[in-house]
């Protein structure tokens, strides 16, 4: 899925908050350097379109750039938060999650990749389609 206009019109607000994180607001213009940022990292690691993707995370700037990023990379994103943890296991191999990317509450980040091939025949046409 392109998800450039939306990228687009985040730019043209870049100077208006989009959110509000630790009572302070964050900016469009921060959220699309924040997807930047991301497909760097995604490149980087190795995270390629088509691939199933576990966002691991509870709402903040970074998540919400990681999943446009995600979007626009093409790949098949699985957000899963804190609230779901008695799940995960369960919704991992469900999903046949191929690359989990975790984001904690500091913000920070850690990229890991699960040899796990998907059989799944929606996912499958999902990866097919792009």
């Amino acid at each position: 899925m392109v998800i450039t206009w939306l990228l687009e019109r985040m730019q043209a607000w870049q100077d208006k908050p989009a959110l509000i994180w630790r009572d302070q607001p964050v900016s469009y213009g921060v959220l699309v350097e924040l997807v930047s940022v991301w497909h760097k990292r995604l490149e980087a690691s190795g995270v390629h379109p088509g691939q199933v993707v576990a966002l691991e995370g509870d709402y903040s700037p970074q998540t919400v750039a990681l999943l446009l990023a995600l979007i626009e990379r093409a790949t098949i994103a699985v957000p899963l938060t804190q609230s779901v943890a008695a799940q995960r296991a369960a919704f991992m191999e469900i999903a046949e999650v191929q690359v989990v990317v975790t984001v904690d509450t500091a913000d920070a980040w850690h990229i890991a990749h699960r040899h796990v091939a998907v059989t799944n025949l929606l996912t499958r046409q999902l990866m097919t389609k792009g």
